[in-house]
């Protein structure tokens, strides 16, 4: 119940966006996580030469352009279940390639 009300705010967030321009105002905000994690995420700040907030921004970004995009995957996945995955063909058809052109290996 919860992910479904973030997801819809965040849908939300996106069309706000758009309607902007692409333009919106920054929000701070305070979490508290792992230190472990905490270290991580300042080595990675330094070698990609940006700020902590954005390492976390971009993060979050991705995270929820992978949600955006599991139903897809899940129904490629369904579509496939009935495919016979059995690759050995491709193994022959290969090898019969190469053999016909040995200069493009």
């Amino acid at each position: 119940m919860f992910e479904s009300g973030l997801l819809w705010v965040c849908k939300l967030v996106i069309l706000w966006v758009e309607q902007k321009g692409g333009r919106m105002p920054n929000v701070k905000t305070a979490i508290s996580i792992d230190e472990r994690l905490f270290r991580h995420v300042e080595r990675l700040s330094d070698e990609m030469n940006v700020s902590r907030s954005q390492v976390f921004s971009k993060a979050a970004q991705l995270l929820i352009k992978r949600r955006r995009n599991e139903p897809t995957t899940d129904q490629i996945n369904k579509a496939l279940a009935g495919v016979d995955q059995d690759t050995a063909w491709l193994t022959v058809a290969r090898r019969k390639h190469m053999r016909t052109r040995p200069d493009k290996w």
